[in-house]
């Protein structure tokens, strides 16, 4: 299965994820291994990713290749078939080699998230787990060679999403205490949170001159349904404005996991770029999942 890719160019990508190694009974999970799946000049072709010594299972959950050869691809990995005890993965592509970064981070960490830019500089977001009382996100930041991490403490968060416009200002996604939930990055500033009116949860989140994140709503305020926010004055300020998004006839569920807006937007001509949120829905009368694409041209959504 491959869940995640980045593009340098319409010749060069990478596509991870990771294939299972054995069978197993139910209620556990089976031992898997990383890979990259990559395009270059119309040929794609795999590389095992590098583990951890003593991973059973691994799970790649994001990959950002903002270059022609430096990538950065993490996830999580378990040492045993229950699942537990999880801890997270940062593999790095060099050149033509692919090598496992140390992931100094808080016991109980997932990583859900990344973007980097050309200048090797990277945020990887997540979620921590104590042993005792309520989740917290977590930020990992890459800047001359050395990963920094820092835990945002709160009531339920998960950071699930990550993008910036242009280092160091930056915008990370998610939920806290049943909310949407963005944390804004500026300089040398601390994390900034933000929640979102009208979200339940913010899965994803593409910056260009401003933010665009998209996610699921509030049964009591939009329904349930997916939603989009906006941030126009670009990740460090200005407010953000949600609108619940139209849902095609005959589905229900739907549920959106990625967005990617494609061009910069002047807030003074035009509020919004053109954007494409992806995701799933369940197709009334057979129980079965479906593709969802939600497009954003203008401000209107199709």
């Amino acid at each position: 299965m491959l869940p995640v890719i980045s593009c340098y160019s319409n010749s060069l990508c990478g596509a991870a994820g990771s294939f299972p190694t054995n069978t197993v009974p139910a209620g556990s999970i089976a031992s898997s291994t990383p890979f990259v799946d990559s395009l270059s000049n119309g040929v794609w072709s795999i590389t095992v990713l590098p583990n951890p010594p003593g991973t059973y299972a691994t799970t790649i959950t994001a990959i950002s290749c903002p270059s022609a050869n430096w990538c950065v691809a993490v996830g999580n990995a378990s040492s045993n078939p229950s699942g537990l005890g999880t801890s997270p993965v940062i593999d790095v592509l060099e050149g033509n080699t692919w090598s496992v970064e140390s992931a100094v981070l808080p016991s109980g960490t997932e990583l859900h998230g990344l973007w980097c830019n050309a200048q090797q500089w990277c945020v990887a977001v997540g979620t921590v787990k104590p042993a005792q009382g309520p989740t917290e996100g977590v930020v990992d930041m890459l800047s001359s060679g050395t990963w920094t991490p820092t835990v945002l403490p709160g009531d339920g968060y998960s950071l699930d999403g990550v993008a910036s416009s242009s280092a160091p200002i930056c915008a990370a996604v998610g939920s806290a205490g049943g909310m949407g939930l963005v944390e804004s990055l500026t300089g040398a500033a601390p994390w900034t949170p933000t929640t979102i009116p009208g979200a339940q949860s913010l899965q994803a989140v593409s910056c260009l001159a401003g933010c665009f994140a998209v996610g699921n709503g509030n049964q009591g305020t939009t329904g349930g349904g997916p939603v989009a926010a906006v941030q126009s004055n670009g990740a460090s300020n200005g407010p953000w404005t949600t609108a619940t998004l139209p849902v095609p006839g005959g589905v229900s569920n739907p549920y959106l996991l990625a967005v990617s807006c494609y061009f910069a937007f002047d807030a003074s001509v035009n509020p919004y770029p053109a954007c494409n949120a992806v995701g799933y829905a369940v197709k009334d009368g057979t129980g079965k999942y479906v593709s969802l694409v939600e497009s954003l041209s203008g401000s209107v959504w199709r």
